[in-house]
């Protein structure tokens, strides 16, 4: 329930009611996408980690072909990065008739209801 404000709260360093009290819900949710947005774009350190990936994978390359003719497989720092992709929202499913009719008939059993004859 209070995921986003709890994310928002600790990004800002702040105690939850306090930030609550000082942001609106405009603002909120401008917080809660850039900090989205954040997850695909790396920092300094994913980037060195990045580069430590690419250098590793370039002397395993080269150590599985050691003694063929083959030439080692190359690596470039977008193979080594990472894409975080939200969910998508489930769609609504349609309510056809029949669904409808045994909706009701659930209820009209739950209450004890009966028709008039």
């Amino acid at each position: 329930m209070y995921e986003g404000w709890l994310t928002l709260a600790s990004h800002l360093h702040m105690p939850l009611r306090a930030c609550m009290q000082t942001h609106t819900h405009r603002e909120y949710k401008t917080w809660l996408t850039w900090l989205d947005e954040q997850w695909n774009r790396p920092s300094r350190s994913d980037n060195y980690s990045m580069q430590v990936a690419i250098k590793l994978q370039e002397l395993l390359n080269i150590v599985r072909v050691y003694g063929s003719k083959k030439q080692p497989a190359t690596v470039n720092p977008d193979d080594m990065k990472l894409e975080f992709v939200q969910p998508k929202p489930k769609t609504a499913q349609k309510i056809t008739p029949e669904m409808l009719a045994m909706s009701k008939a659930g209820w009209f059993n739950a209450v004890h209801y009966k028709k008039k004859t």
